[in-house]
């Protein structure tokens, strides 16, 4: 069993004047602000969701308190709409998160599409429940040091389950039972979650968006290339790398997404100037298809040679 699905999704607008009634000023009463917040909320909602305001409930305090908002909305506490004061302005955040994706009947690809179009990505969990692999030999392995990974590593044992965890701030990948945390129907579910935040949230996001359907491939691409984890056999040999990978754990990622996986060097890391374009290059090149690269760098060489502006597409290439 294996099932992938978004498990939190947090953005914000590019550009809303929440105090204003479809962008006429109003006068700054606190009754009119509300009346003009609510107004604008509810034309939200109606263009993401296809509901009015009126199907939300007015946040709790605690939900607010633990997101640090002022005020907020909530459905169901699937869908949060929390409003903040930042340097004298009405600032909105949307949070979709736990299972919304699973039970709201709602036009997915529509909100997605929006999303890109309209909103800025701050922060994005993926996850896979799977039962393919069993937690028992995960945490073993990890008891045991026969696991390695390009970040910090760490446990969590709690009196209901066990978590193991990578990466940390921005990037954070877990594993844990989350047939025994949450009640599933298969005690022995383990899933395996992504926490991406700022940027590399946005770009997950866009990778997602132009491949939805294969959002398990991109996940699993994520765990053997940003993290680079990898599971081991507990052998003798004082060398982990060079242990054996558990054949469930290959088999696991054997449908990983070549494409996404992390780049040799970072373009931080280079000495010259040469070597960080090629570190940029690598870089973008793993998340775009053959056509797309080339057709870049062709675009890229006819603007420094004078040609045509940099963002203009329309001359035709040939290759």
């Amino acid at each position: 069993m294996e099932h992938s699905q978004l498990h939190k999704l947090t953005f914000y607008p590019r550009s809303v004047d929440l105090t204003t009634f479809g962008g006429v000023d109003y006068p700054a009463s606190d009754d009119q602000h509300d009346a003009a917040l609510r107004w604008n909320l509810d034309q939200i909602t109606t263009q993401l969701f296809g509901l009015p305001l009126s199907a939300f409930t007015v946040a709790s305090k605690s939900t607010t308190a633990k997101r640090k908002a002022w005020s907020g909305y909530s459905l169901h506490e699937q869908i949060l709409l929390l409003v903040r004061f930042y340097k004298g302005e009405t600032r909105l955040s949307i949070e979709v998160n736990g299972d919304a994706f699973d039970s709201l009947d709602l036009d997915w690809s529509r909100l997605f599409d929006k999303v890109a179009a309209d909103y800025i990505v701050t922060e994005m969990h993926a996850r896979i429940d799977t039962t393919a692999t069993s937690f028992d030999r995960l945490w073993s392995c990890h008891k045991q040091d026969s696991v390695t990974a390009n970040t910090t590593k760490r446990t969590d044992y709690s009196s209901s389950s066990r978590t193991l965890y990578f990466g940390s701030g921005d990037r954070l990948y877990s594993i844990y039972e989350a047939g025994i945390l949450h009640g599933l129907p298969d005690p022995t579910t383990v899933r395996h979650e992504l926490q991406i935040k700022g940027q590399p949230a946005r770009d997950l996001f866009a990778e997602f968006q132009a491949t939805p359907d294969n959002l398990g491939s991109i996940i699993k691409s994520h765990l053997a290339g940003t993290f680079g984890v990898q599971f081991r056999k507990i052998t003798k040999d004082t060398n982990v790398a060079r242990r054996p990978v558990l054949p469930c754990w290959s088999k696991f990622l054997a449908d990983t997404r070549p494409s996404y996986l992390r780049t040799p060097v970072k373009p931080s890391d280079t000495d010259t100037d040469v070597q960080r374009v090629v570190a940029y290059l690598l870089r973008y090149r793993h998340k775009v298809d053959d056509a797309t690269y080339r057709l870049t760098l062709a675009l890229a060489d006819a603007a420094v040679r004078g040609q045509f502006a940099p963002l203009d597409t329309s001359p035709p290439i040939v290759f």
